[in-house]
């Protein structure tokens, strides 16, 4: 499954609000998505979420492990956006003092009339991720050159909830 897939799937079911993760199967690619929505990216006018997945082939439940990698997603759009066709298309994350590890980053902007539409996706490991979400401390996120905002308990909250749902075998 491409990122565009995903990134469809994913939007398309992230409107869906809840505190619990959401297990989608798609027989057509054969593929199960398991995500949870985190909310609106903070400080944003316009509109916005936060998706964190993770994705599997078939449709049985797999086991995670410490190869396991999650996928941290920003959509936002609106008038305030330009569209961007410079080279810098990036999400960086602290959390601390501490540079949390990404890769395969994704990057669409695309310009509809007045509005622009940007969606963001990196890797994450999944147990790096659990580790620095023990923690406690607010993981700082920057999108480009903008200020970076911060995803607070609230946020983590729910990345742990999706991180548990997956080490106990769900999806």
């Amino acid at each position: 499954m491409t990122y565009g897939s995903i990134l469809v799937l994913a939007l398309s079911l992230s409107s869906q609000v809840s505190d619990k993760p959401v297990v989608k199967y798609d027989k057509f690619d054969d593929r199960t998505t398991i995500y949870i929505n985190l909310g609106k990216v903070p400080g944003e006018e316009a509109e916005s979420r936060i998706t964190l997945l993770s994705a599997h082939d078939g449709k049985k439940p797999e086991k995670v492990d410490h190869r396991s990698d999650l996928v941290f997603m920003i959509y936002r759009s609106g008038e305030d956006f330009k569209y961007k066709d410079d080279s810098i298309h990036e999400v960086r994350m602290v959390c601390g003092d501490e540079r949390i590890r990404t890769w395969l980053p994704y990057y669409e902007s695309k310009a509809y009339g007045k509005i622009c539409v940007e969606n963001f996706a990196v890797h994450l490991n999944l147990m790096r991720a659990k580790d620095l979400l023990k923690t406690n401390k607010d993981w700082e996120v920057k999108i480009d050159l903008d200020d970076p905002f911060v995803l607070n308990a609230k946020y983590r909250a729910k990345m742990l909830t999706l991180i548990r749902f997956l080490e106990e075998g769900g999806g």
